[in-house]
């Protein structure tokens, strides 16, 4: 009998990540003094927990395999966490029973949340590896807690795709002489996920946004006139970077992409290069793709500096991310299902 195998391949969306869970509660089970803490007994995926007694007399914090806030407002769960969160990162606690309110230290925030919760860029919970819990109004007791991340939103992605960072410049900028970190607003250009500065150490003012070639452009006339970028999301591997750059006649152009405050002495890994060219024009850079170890991946800030010593233009910079999907194969005997199936 000849052998068969056939394998079936396919893509498919990976599935999401278990950032911590504490699920199957057990203990704390006794009477907690005032004041003190306890390690939670559960099962941990990711990290660990505790319970904190801020009543004035002794409570058990954890019974019937459920942890239970409900006798202090002072009284918190504590998450610790292996990894720290991102934004777009899900937390949820199962058979909560109500409001309550959450917070990245033990200090109880004004407000309550309903959950499932998602962590936003503002919230203080982002970059944290601390969830802390406290009862809230109606919601003091809960049987697991579990925070998941979007696929694709590991590095501080927070489960982003598509274009989470793009700047296009819409209005003229002169900066003044010895500046730094000017904040660059939507009066001088379009901005969205995060912001833009403007640096230049020159002894003179230095037009840092001017039209040219009949298109508004971000210009670095020196090695020390430079730009900030601050992302909400951290850059990871595989993210790209899209540029239009005006070429010149008379020298190679590019960009250089670092996490330095300052220009780097020689070409960085991420830099976008652009060829002499017959003629000056406005051109589509094709993408820089970062990787792991090129030195802006993983960054939040990086900065933007010329590659040579001519004026170089750009304009619609933009970080975009794809989504995450994985291949999956499966083999199996063809033959064998055949004669199952009594076709052979």
């Amino acid at each position: 009998m000849t052998l068969m195998l056939l394998t079936l391949c396919s893509t498919v969306r990976a599935e999401d990540e278990t950032v911590f869970s504490m699920t199957a509660v057990t203990g704390p089970t006794e009477k907690l003094a005032t004041g003190t803490t306890a390690d939670v007994t559960a099962t941990f995926v990711g990290g660990s927990a505790q319970v904190y007694n801020g009543k004035s007399s002794a409570v058990a914090l954890a019974s019937s395999g459920v942890i239970n806030l409900g006798g202090s407002g002072a009284s918190y769960f504590h998450a610790k966490l292996d990894k720290a969160l991102a934004e777009g990162d899900v937390i949820t606690l199962g058979d909560v029973n109500g409001d309550v309110y959450i917070s990245k230290s033990t200090t109880k925030p004004g407000s309550s949340s309903t959950f499932p919760y998602t962590v936003t860029a503002s919230d203080g919970l982002k970059g944290s590896k601390d969830i802390y819990i406290f009862k809230g109004s109606s919601g003091k007791t809960f049987k697991t807690c579990v925070v998941t991340r979007a696929a694709g939103g590991g590095g501080g992605g927070g489960g982003v795709t598509g274009t989470f960072y793009s700047v296009s410049a819409t209005t003229a900028l002169s900066v003044p002489a010895s500046t730094a970190d000017l904040e660059i607003t939507a009066t001088n250009a379009t901005i969205t996920g995060g912001k833009l500065y403007a640096t230049n150490k020159q002894t003179e003012a230095k037009d840092m946004i001017k039209s040219q070639g009949g298109t508004m452009a971000f210009q670095l006339t020196n090695n020390d006139t430079f730009f900030k970028l601050e992302l909400d999301n951290a850059l990871a591997a595989g993210d790209k970077i899209d540029v239009k750059m005006q070429s010149r006649t008379d020298a190679d152009l590019g960009l250089w992409l670092s996490k330095e405050t300052s220009r780097p002495a020689a070409a960085p890994t991420s830099a976008l290069n652009l060829p002499t060219a017959a003629s000056a024009a406005w051109v589509d850079v094709t993408t820089y793709t970062v990787a792991a170890g090129d030195g802006i991946c993983g960054e939040k800030t990086i900065y933007i500096y010329r590659a040579t010593g001519k004026g170089t233009y750009f304009a619609d910079f933009k970080v975009t991310r794809g989504a995450v999907a994985e291949r999956k194969e499966i083999t199996f005997d063809f033959q064998e299902l055949c004669m199952k199936l009594g076709k052979v």
